[in-house]
């Protein structure tokens, strides 16, 4: 297996690790993140895309319970930073 297709799998399995609700470690988003490769890069944005179709189409409900996807915020949900109470 050659370095392109090496990493082709392993965005793959990483992909479908998030969209079966797990998580990536740092050295593992560290990895994505210095991809370099537009072949590489086109693959990430590949599951991104499936991420945030996932994401869209209301099927979080089905994923595992305790499951969270962090940095999403819903639409309707408050933004409690702006609601803070005043601290004296």
């Amino acid at each position: 297996m050659n370095g392109e297709q090496f990493n082709h799998s392993r965005i793959a399995l990483l992909g479908q690790r998030v969209l079966e609700g797990g998580a990536l470690n740092r050295a593992e988003g560290l990895w994505l993140f210095n991809l370099e490769s537009s072949s590489d890069i086109f693959d990430l944005l590949a599951w991104a895309k499936s991420l945030q179709n996932y994401m869209r189409s209301g099927n979080v409900g089905d994923l595992p319970t305790g499951v969270r996807f962090k940095g999403f915020r819903h639409h309707s949900e408050p933004e409690w930073d702006d609601h803070r109470p005043e601290v004296k």
